[in-house]
């Protein structure tokens, strides 16, 4: 049976490792793509778009999730949709909250709406960031959180928060098929440098020769996993039977510092690997240390990320992860890559 399947932000890390996922299965026979680029690269779309979509199979329209008139004119006709437009990183949810707040309500609501039309699946992008700076870990689905509604975090936390509120509300009233995934830390190509993320920032700062800044003493803990297996954990969710939330993500806590030793671990590596002489390092032979610097950690910045997996092996299997080395060595490749010298 063939699929036509919607994805909003498309344009973004996720959105397009999961076109990439999709355009190998022979059951898709379309996929639609909606995105602003708020937060993402037009032009690095286009170029993703000419190398992976050979057989057309992509339509994109440029679209703003919140503008009621588009999202109700056109006759959209979907099986599956893949609700992934957010503001998710922290520099551009802190530049546009208003507008984060309304991809959460209004966004959530005409997808939600266009899929009750349609009757259409619906997966929910939903983050960690629900649980906040969490009093337990690892983070159960049962955990109500520990957030802060009124602060600088809170434009995207609430977001993600009043969202899932709507899913529920449209499983319960409209007896809607949506699946709720709490999206845990996820890197990996297609990346935006400038995403002021862990992962991100680091590699900058090496590629640039510049000073990493890590927020508190980098004791902090994240779960770091490879976008490969977030999307193929999106994919099986959506197949699945599951209408409650579900953790996705991999259980591997590190430390911040941790992170970051092995990021520039694996970028020395990697430049001892290439022939390619980048403007950082006069030549080859140049040690390369990553200068830091520790500066305070911003409000409600959780000091404890690391999701129970119980649930999620309960109902997608297991999954096997790339390895942290092995991820970063593909991030620092795609930057490297794509970076014009």
């Amino acid at each position: 049976m063939s699929k036509n399947i919607l994805i909003t932000g498309c344009c973004g890390m996720i959105g397009k490792n999961l076109i990439k996922h999709l355009l190998n299965d022979p059951d898709v026979e379309k996929i639609t793509g909606f995105d602003n680029f708020i937060s993402s690269n037009k032009q690095d779309f286009e170029k993703f778009i000419k190398k992976y979509d050979t057989k057309n199979k992509v339509v994109f329209f440029e679209y703003d999730i919140t503008d009621l008139e588009k999202m109700t004119n056109d006759n959209f006709n979907f099986d599956e949709i893949y609700h992934l437009a957010s503001l998710a990183s922290p520099p551009f949810y802190k530049k546009y909250p208003i507008e984060t707040l309304q991809v959460g309500y209004l966004g959530t609501k005409y997808i939600l709406d266009i899929a009750k039309r349609c009757n259409a699946k619906v997966l929910f992008s939903s983050t960690s960031e629900v649980y906040g700076d969490p009093e337990i870990t690892p983070q159960h689905e049962n955990y109500y959180g520990y957030v802060n509604s009124f602060g600088v975090r809170s434009s995207y936390d609430e977001s993600k928060r009043v969202a899932e509120a709507l899913c529920y509300t449209y499983i319960k009233e409209f007896g809607l098929d949506v699946k709720i995934a709490r999206i845990f830390n996820t890197y990996g190509p297609g990346m935006m440098l400038n995403d002021g993320r862990i992962v991100t920032e680091t590699i900058k700062s090496l590629m640039n020769n510049t000073t990493l800044k890590i927020y508190g003493d980098g004791l902090q803990t994240r779960s770091v996993c490879y976008v490969s297996n977030t999307v193929n954990m999106l994919v099986k969710l959506m197949a699945s039977n599951c209408n409650i939330p579900v953790n996705i993500g991999n259980n591997e806590e590190l430390t911040i510092n941790k992170i970051v030793d092995t990021i520039e671990e694996v970028y020395k590596d990697y430049i001892d690997s290439i022939d390619i002489i980048y403007p950082a390092n006069e030549n080859r032979n140049v040690k390369i240390k990553l200068k830091k610097e520790y500066i305070p950690l911003t409000q409600d910045d959780p000091l404890k990320r690391c999701p129970c997996l119980k649930r999620n092996k309960e109902i997608l299997g297991e999954e096997k992860y790339i390895s942290i080395r092995d991820g970063i060595f593909s991030t620092i490749e795609y930057f490297l890559d794509n970076w014009k010298i």
